[in-house]
């Protein structure tokens, strides 16, 4: 019966077009790594050996391929696993260092275990497993919260990667990606059966071929939502030629009266043909950046959505980042709500602390040291302080957004 069990485990994923198999756990995670998703990375966790395995996706015919981490998304100084191609055609992968130079050095301590690699249909398939913590102080450490994967290719080949610089490749030649790699596995995302989807996306976009693209698009809810519905769950709904494209989203409730009409504008967000009257969608009811898993409420609690009183205009804000300055991306991803009009006992809410994004926030250059603070003012603080004290909030959820 075991044997029959891993046999179908390794068809499954084998079908997926993955090297690897984990028999603790089988999800496998993805990121995109290039805007066309034409290099990828797909990763497991063992929490029991506190390591991960990662593979990577790319087209074949480079040289050298360095995948890697940084400590703040630099392509060096940092750390990297090196694929390269011997003159004989053989793959060698070497646990490398690079100096703040961008020459690569080959660590005493080789970390980069495990490898396997295979080519099919022009594309090069390459596995390793990493220790989160391999006690060698030229590795990143991989921890919980936002990771800075970095990657760089090259396609001259090389007899060695021992001095081999990668701070002189292209534009389309490296890239860096965050992302959060240790996943909660144990997460219980299955919904009831009356559950439904409400599906918010964008329609063909037209991305151009600038680094940074804002795309707002505002929606009317269904007229079933005049009743009000609790959000048990929201996912992001990428396109699968955009995954490397799109680098968050958010949904934002248009807080106007609830028979206040809001134009459908459908365009780049900072547009001066934007209608003012769409500056009042700001609240925000979801966010998804790069890398999230699906986010799921309590059983106890759920974000509400509609119903008496509540205006039906949202708006879907994307935030598209093609720093390969690429054409011809046409996309229609979004946000995906798992809603139900049976409602939990409590109504969740969102708090929003921070500051705007503007630049008096820059920081001087040549600073050893530089503070900044950000208040909020007693008609916010008020507020919360009430709701506490009458007891409306069990529990509070932080979301950071960089």
């Amino acid at each position: 019966m075991k044997l029959f069990v891993l046999t179908v485990i390794v068809v499954v994923l084998c079908e997926t077009g993955v090297l690897f198999c984990s028999c603790e756990k089988n999800e496998v995670f993805h990121l995109a790594l290039n805007g066309d998703n034409t290099i990828s990375l797909h990763w497991i966790l063992n929490y029991s050996e506190d390591e991960a395995t990662l593979e990577i996706h790319l087209p074949a015919g480079f040289g050298w391929f360095a995948f890697g981490f940084s400590d703040r998304g630099e392509f060096y100084p940092a750390d990297y696993c090196v694929l390269w191609r011997t003159a004989r055609g053989k793959y060698k992968l070497m646990d490398t260092h690079a100096d703040a130079e961008g020459v690569l050095g080959i660590d005493k301590s080789q970390n980069c275990n495990g490898f396997r690699v295979k080519t099919r249909n022009g594309v090069v398939k390459f596995t390793f497993k990493r220790k989160f913590d391999t006690c060698d102080p030229l590795d990143y450490i991989i921890e919980e919260g936002t990771t800075h994967v970095v990657w760089s290719r090259g396609f001259e080949m090389v007899p060695s990667i021992r001095g081999l610089n990668i701070s002189t490749e292209t534009r389309e030649n490296h890239g860096m990606n965050r992302v959060t790699l240790l996943k909660n596995l144990d997460a219980n995302t299955e919904l009831p059966r009356y559950v439904t989807t409400l599906d918010l996306s964008t329609d063909k976009v037209r991305v151009p071929p600038i680094e940074t693209t804002y795309w707002c698009r505002v929606f009317k809810l269904p007229k079933e939502f005049h009743k009000k519905h609790h959000i048990y769950q929201y996912e992001a709904n990428i396109q699968d030629t955009s995954e490397g494209l799109v680098h968050h989203m958010e949904i934002f409730h248009c807080e106007a009266d609830p028979d206040k009409e809001i134009p459908l504008y459908n365009g780049d967000c900072f547009s001066p043909d934007r209608p003012q009257e769409t500056m009042v969608c700001k609240r925000v009811l979801a966010a998804w950046a790069m890398g999230a898993l699906p986010f799921t409420y309590p059983e106890e609690a759920a974000l509400p959505l509609g119903g008496e009183g509540f205006n039906p205009y949202v708006m879907l804000e994307i935030h598209y980042n093609n720093p390969e300055l690429k054409s011809g991306f046409v996309d229609s991803s979004g946000i995906r709500f798992h809603v139900s009009d049976k409602l939990r006992e409590m109504d969740a809410g969102i708090i929003e602390l921070g500051l705007e994004y503007t630049d008096k926030m820059a920081i001087p250059p040549g600073q050893e040291l530089f503070s900044l603070t950000g208040y909020c003012i007693s008609s916010c603080t008020s507020v919360i302080r009430c709701r506490l004290e009458e007891g409306d909030f069990s529990s509070l959820c932080v979301l950071a957004d960089d």
